[in-house]
């Protein structure tokens, strides 16, 4: 699976979801332990809407202040779907892949960008699944695309605070999207 069809399949596991929390759910839990369902689905939100600052040539301050800001206004769902779209544009300019984005950790390539865009979309993914008592297993292509980028990058994740560490067992023995659930921190 390359790192696009990751991004479109993260999407649509993350939309399925999304379209499923009720409106009793927003301040329900996460496993992420600060965050609510809406503190959540805020993050997938802004992230990408900041990611597309980042590959459309954003600065390190535009990009911390649309990090902190809310992305859900009225109708969470079409937040969603604009930003991903907008981001889904973005990557798709011509040289975006190559560029140089000034993200708050560092300086990386935009296609480091769109990979991450897909792991991410298969951890949050099973959050939100968790927190609102839906189906929680992935497809199994975006399971295994985000659990090789874990195993390449777990450790700089979780130096940077961006993952806490891998929470039991991650060898080739345990299962591929417990493994990749362990590698981001989360207890499956």
């Amino acid at each position: 699976m390359d790192h696009f069809d990751a991004f479109d399949v993260a999407h649509a596991e993350f939309e399925r979801r999304l379209r499923l929390v009720r409106d009793d759910q927003w301040a329900d839990p996460t496993p992420c332990a600060e965050w609510t369902v809406h503190d959540l689905v805020n993050h997938v939100v802004s992230s990408a809407r900041t990611y597309a600052l980042l590959v459309n040539g954003g600065s390190r301050e535009q990009v911390s202040e649309s990090l902190g800001a809310e992305a859900l206004v009225d109708d969470p769902l079409a937040a969603f779907l604009q930003h991903d779209e907008a981001l889904r544009d973005a990557f798709g300019q011509p040289g975006a892949l190559e560029r140089t984005c000034t993200h708050p950790m560092g300086d990386v390539p935009g296609a480091l960008l769109l990979r991450a865009r897909g792991t991410e979309g298969a951890i949050h993914t099973w959050d939100l699944a968790r927190a609102i008592g839906a189906h929680e297993h992935l497809d199994p292509r975006l399971v295994d695309h985000a659990l090789q980028h874990l195993i390449d990058m777990s450790e700089v994740f979780v130096e940077a605070g961006a993952i806490a560490a891998p929470t039991g067992p991650i060898d080739e023995s345990v299962e591929p999207q417990t493994r990749m659930l362990r590698l981001a921190g989360r207890d499956p």
